[in-house]
C-alpha cells in the first residue's frame, strides 16, 4: 500500500494508507482483496489463521478452489452482482479448512470497478450456525413433547406452541395477550397462585402440579415448570412455562384409589383379602385385609 493520504468525509485529519494497512493486519475479521481474475491479491493474518492455510497456498490458487463444491455456483452469482456494483452483505458460503472440514463464512463485499478489485470482509459463523441448528433441534423436540408458553414480565402470554392449543382447545389468537388465568379451573386456592407468582417474580423457578380447565370446561392436569428469563442486566424480561399433560396418569391414580377404597371396605365386611392387577400399567394393589391374612 502506498503512503498517499486520504481525506475521510471531509474531516481535516488525514489518514495514511499505512494506517489502513495496520488496521487491515490487526483486524480479527478475515479480510482480503480479490481480483476479478479469481485470485486473492492480498489477505490479512486473520484470514489465513482461520482457514489454517499459509499465505502462499491461498494466494497461488483460484479462491473458488477453497469453496465447497455445492456453493460454487451461488458464489459465482454473488460475485457477478458485486461486479455490477451491488454491495454484498452477509452472503454465506462454505470455505475449506486445512484440516479438510468446511467453515461457514459470512461475507460483506464491495468492489473497486476501476481497478477490478473486490474488497471483502468475512466472519466465521460456523459455531453460531451450529448452535442455531442445535437449538432448533432442541426446540422441535421440546415443542413436540411438551406444552410450551412464554409470557412477558407482567404475565401476559406472548408465545404458545401447537400442543398447548390442541390440549386447551384455545387458538393462539385467543391466548396471545391473555393471562394464564384463562386456564384457571377454580380448584386451587388463591394462595396457591400467589405463592407461584411470588416465587418466579423473585427470580426463582417454580414447579408443581396444576389442574387446568379446557375451553369446553373439561379439567386436565399438567406437571408444570416455570422459569424466569433474564436479560444481561439481570432483569426479568420473560417467563418460560413448560408443562406435561399428566391427566391420564392422574385419572389412573384416582381410579386405583377408588378401587382400593371399595376393596378395603368389602374385604373388611367379608373378612377376605383381595388384590387387583392393572394390566396396562403393571401396578398391583391389595387390600388391608390381605396384609392381615
Amino acid at each position: 500500500m502506498s503512503s498517499s493520504k486520504v481525506n475521510i468525509l471531509g474531516n481535516t485529519s488525514e489518514v495514511t494508507l499505512q494506517d489502513f494497512e495496520k488496521i487491515f493486519n490487526i483486524s480479527s475479521y478475515m479480510q482480503c482483496i480479490v481480483g476479478t481474475d479469481g485470485y486473492f491479491k492480498t489477505i490479512n493474518p486473520a484470514f489465513s489463521q482461520n482457514l489454517g492455510f499459509n499465505d502462499e497456498t491461498l494466494l497461488n490458487q483460484p479462491f473458488l478452489n477453497f469453496v465447497h463444491p455445492d456453493d460454487v455456483e451461488l458464489t459465482q452469482l454473488e460475485i457477478a452482482k458485486i461486479e455490477q456494483g451491488i454491495v454484498a452483505n452477509n452472503f454465506e458460503n462454505r470455505y475449506r479448512h486445512a484440516d479438510g472440514s468446511y467453515r461457514i463464512l459470512s461475507w460483506s463485499t464491495t468492489t473497486y470497478l476501476s481497478s477490478k478489485l473486490l474488497y471483502c470482509v468475512a466472519r466465521d459463523v460456523t459455531k453460531h450456525n451450529e448452535d442455531k441448528y442445535r437449538s432448533q433441534q432442541i426446540n422441535d423436540t421440546l415443542n413436540s413433547e411438551s406444552i410450551v408458553a412464554m409470557t412477558d414480565a407482567k404475565g401476559a402470554i406472548t408465545e404458545v406452541n401447537d400442543l398447548l392449543c390442541e390440549i386447551s382447545g384455545y387458538s393462539s389468537d385467543e391466548l396471545i395477550g391473555k393471562n394464564h388465568r384463562i386456564f384457571n379451573s377454580g380448584k386451587h386456592p388463591k394462595a396457591f397462585f400467589t405463592d407461584l407468582w411470588n416465587t418466579i417474580s423473585a427470580g426463582k423457578p417454580w414447579s408443581g402440579l396444576i389442574q387446568n380447565s379446557r375451553k369446553n370446561g373439561e379439567a386436565y392436569f399438567v406437571q408444570s415448570m416455570i422459569k424466569p428469563i433474564f436479560n444481561l442486566q439481570g432483569k426479568i424480561t420473560e417467563y418460560l412455562a413448560v408443562r406435561f399433560d399428566v391427566t391420564e396418569h392422574i385419572d389412573t391414580r384416582d381410579s386405583l384409589t377408588k378401587t382400593l377404597s371399595i376393596l378395603n371396605e368389602t374385604s373388611h365386611i367379608a373378612k377376605v383379602g383381595g388384590w387387583e392387577l392393572n394390566l396396562a400399567s403393571g401396578d398391583l394393589i391389595w387390600t388391608d385385609q390381605t396384609f392381615k391374612i
